[in-house]
């Protein structure tokens, strides 16, 4: 894992935490558990797992044109046929 690949993990946690954040609840039951999962979703040690397991999911993620990681995932994905 690079810290590039941590630093953008970082941001969307933070994104998806001010998204949670900013929707409304009806019930203090709703409100609770809203600022609870946003405290899991920040916490840095989940964040590094999150990280790690994003990278196994989508080993070609960090590839900025599409074209590319789609030909690398293909060429991965073939099979020998010789």
């Amino acid at each position: 894992m690079t810290p590039r690949q941590l630093k953008d993990m970082r941001e969307a946690c933070h994104i998806l935490a001010e998204h949670i954040m900013r929707q409304p609840t009806r019930t203090n039951r709703c409100d609770w558990l809203k600022k609870e999962f946003v405290k899991l979703l920040l916490q840095a040690d989940g964040i590094e797992d999150l990280a790690v397991e994003y990278a196994k999911a989508y080993p070609y993620a960090d590839i900025q044109n599409p074209y590319l990681a789609e030909t690398l995932k293909a060429y991965d994905t073939q099979e020998d046929t010789l």
